[in-house]
């Protein structure tokens, strides 16, 4: 996976991506209801629904099955992927459980 933290020498890339997760630990203390993404999905999120869509989530994945049903329109921690998983190795989104709608 490509960071803007991977041009870095890796004892500052480590330093940069604790001071990321503290500052964003703070933000949630801050505002635990409160919802909000940087530019690259955070892999290890652990709920990251919530946290990029908030209140909000169950509606928009049932907005996204009905105008876009076969999974056509995806990105890792997008609206609709909690099905999906993301294959590393050549960052193809796939069905993380056949559903036999939709084929990567």
């Amino acid at each position: 996976m490509l960071s803007p933290l991977a041009a870095l020498p890796l004892d500052e890339a480590r330093r940069n991506s604790e001071a990321i997760t503290r500052a964003l630990r703070a933000l949630r203390c801050a505002d635990p209801e409160g919802g909000g993404c940087l530019y690259e999905s955070a892999h290890d999120l652990p709920d990251w629904r919530k946290a990029y869509w908030g209140a909000s989530s169950s509606r928009l994945e049932t907005i996204k099955t009905r105008y876009d049903p076969h999974g056509l329109f995806r990105v890792r921690h997008g609206v609709g992927t909690a099905e999906r998983s993301l294959d590393h190795t050549s960052a193809r989104l796939t069905l993380a459980r056949p559903t036999g709608k939709f084929h990567a």
